[in-house]
């Protein structure tokens, strides 16, 4: 599945185009998390294949969310493994 929000680099322009600045400020600030959180998993070596932002509109002022989505077993326990590492840190 084509998900355009993902951490690809895919923005919402055209459905954002001629809407005030702060109409958009949710979005972007789920939209620099996610950037945030894909380079720490970068960094970590761990690759979250369906990383992105939640499809379908969103309302009012509420600010979308990070879809973490699935992985396999390997990425899961990778990821415990560096949770585990920073919580001892």
């Amino acid at each position: 599945m084509d998900n355009p929000t993902a951490h690809t680099g895919g923005t919402r322009a055209a459905q954002t185009a001629g809407q005030p600045k702060e109409a958009t400020r949710p979005y972007d600030e789920s939209r620099n998390a996610l950037e945030d959180l894909q380079g720490a998993l970068d960094a970590a070596g761990v690759k979250l294949p369906s990383l992105g932002l939640e499809n379908g509109p969103v309302i009012g002022s509420r600010t979308p969310l990070i879809e973490l989505g699935r992985c396999n077993i390997e990425t899961a326990r990778k990821l415990a493994e560096v949770i585990r590492r920073g919580a001892e840190a």
